[in-house]
């Protein structure tokens, strides 16, 4: 245990207080440090030796006492009026057991201005107030002991500076990777004259662009849906527009392929359905934000479109060669119009029910989400529809729906080529601000409208 005795005394001339202690302790050295005031302050003991260490949150000047046994002499604080008046002023032991630090106070003195005679008093304030309007320089803490002690610190830790430097580091390269990463992986393919490659006489178009549009998104676009926390494009997935842009073009794409699939790609509906066929509807079915783990082992999502991309590319050979059905019936364009209006359908609802909800919340979080998935999904049935109509003109003009057709297209071309700054769930009837939502469900219910009109025709 540690022990220490002694009085006090009060130096005004030379603004120290001495302290006659009296110290015994072990082979484990402790330290004699100083508070006032709640500032550190470095304490003189005679035979120790200088010492700097973090001692909780005060960086404090101590003090060291290595050599085992009694240590009687004085020790001496440093005090300023000014600034340890407001406080008291403490002599600290601190004794080294069970890798902590305890703190015992050995003595304690308060110290009011009422104590000081009236010169004193006066010459600290002009002190002070020399100090408010003169730079001060740096001050050497052990400066007002009478003696300077012996300058051999004790052996400690390092400073590690490399630590602030490693988190300054992080805070600064981690925001510029996911930063970077996002605006150069963003990119929202809404070109609305895009075209596949000639598939040649006897094939597909419309199997030609979706195959074309999945090339496009997974191999020569980043697939942003399934994007991981550590890859640098994390904020697109998050925080972004361009995952929902892709899963709406996927939805689109998946759906008319089962059309295809059921009703298109077999001579009647009781012939078996064709394999390629089969491995591209079960592909593009997998869902957008599919990775490796899921949680189990599994192929991502991006691998089962390219599997779908080289199964539609394979039974388009098949149908140029005649050795696949792709089969132009009016009853078959009926089917797939159908499904499309079916699933444009669901789209419009789910815009209505989003525009209801907004009025609930301060913030929409999910009002740009579910635009622009929307905006995906018409423009995938633009491209694709757009196919159709090449695939199908005989039976579009013979049946009379050309003008209708077309008008349909434009209506999702417009809905899919919406692009505003900010994506606003606004009143539907407010004055200054708009509502995409409700814009973008309007160009959408009239090209569903229309498809059921054509399937209405087809049907007669």
């Amino acid at each position: 245990m540690l022990v220490g005795e002694g009085t006090k005394r009060i130096d005004p001339s030379t603004r120290n207080i001495d302290t006659d202690i009296s110290i015994c302790h072990g082979s484990t050295p402790i330290l004699v440090s100083g508070v006032g005031g709640g500032r550190p302050l470095p304490a003189t003991v005679q035979g120790g030796q200088p010492f700097r260490k973090r001692l909780g949150r005060a960086l404090s000047y101590a003090t060291v006492l290595q050599d085992q046994g009694c240590i009687q002499g004085p020790a001496r604080l440093p005090y300023d009026m000014d600034r340890s008046n407001k406080g008291a002023l403490s002599l600290l032991i601190w004794g080294q057991g069970s890798a902590t630090w305890s703190a015992a106070v050995l003595d304690r003195l308060f110290i009011r201005r009422s104590q000081m005679d009236f010169g004193q008093r006066v010459r600290h304030s002009l002190a002070g107030l020399k100090r408010m309007v003169t730079p001060r320089p740096p001050q050497d803490p052990f400066a007002s002991a009478e003696a300077v002690p012996a300058a051999a610190p004790v052996t400690t830790k390092p400073k590690q500076r490399w630590q602030g430097w490693a988190i300054a580091a992080v805070l600064v390269v981690v925001p510029i990777y996911y930063i970077l990463g996002a605006v150069l992986t963003h990119r929202i393919n809404d070109d609305l004259n895009f075209k596949a490659d000639d598939p040649g006489p006897g094939a597909s178009r419309t199997i030609a662009v979706i195959a074309g549009l999945i090339d496009r998104e997974i191999n020569q676009t980043a697939w942003a849906p399934n994007t991981q926390p550590f890859q640098p494009a994390a904020l697109l997935r998050y925080g972004g527009n361009m995952a929902n842009f892709q899963s709406g073009m996927v939805k689109a794409l998946s759906n008319i392929t089962v059309e295809i699939e059921s009703y298109v790609g077999r001579s009647r509906g009781t012939s078996a359905a064709d394999p390629d066929l089969g491995r591209a509807r079960q592909g593009l079915s997998r869902q957008p934000d599919t990775w490796l783990l899921d949680p189990w082992p599994t192929s991502s999502a991006d691998q089962e479109y390219r599997k779908a991309r080289t199964a539609l590319i394979a039974y388009n050979a098949r149908v140029a060669d005649g050795r696949a059905v792709f089969d132009v019936r009016s009853d078959n364009l009926q089917a797939l119009l159908a499904r499309s209006a079916l699933d444009l359908g669901s789209s419009s609802d789910a815009l209505e029910k989003q525009i209801g909800a907004g009025r609930k919340v301060f913030i929409d979080r999910r009002a740009d989400k579910l635009f622009y998935f929307v905006k995906g999904q018409s423009y995938a049935y633009f491209i694709a529809l757009r196919a159709v109509r090449e695939d199908f003109k005989d039976v579009i003009v013979e049946r009379r729906v050309a003008a209708l057709y077309d008008a349909m297209l434009a209506d999702l071309a417009t809905a899919a080529s919406l692009q505003p700054l900010i994506v606003q769930n606004a009143s539907p009837n407010a004055l200054l601000m708009p509502n995409h939502l409700s814009t973008e469900g309007f160009y959408l219910l009239r090209a569903r409208s229309k498809l059921r009109e054509i399937t209405d025709i087809l049907q007669r």
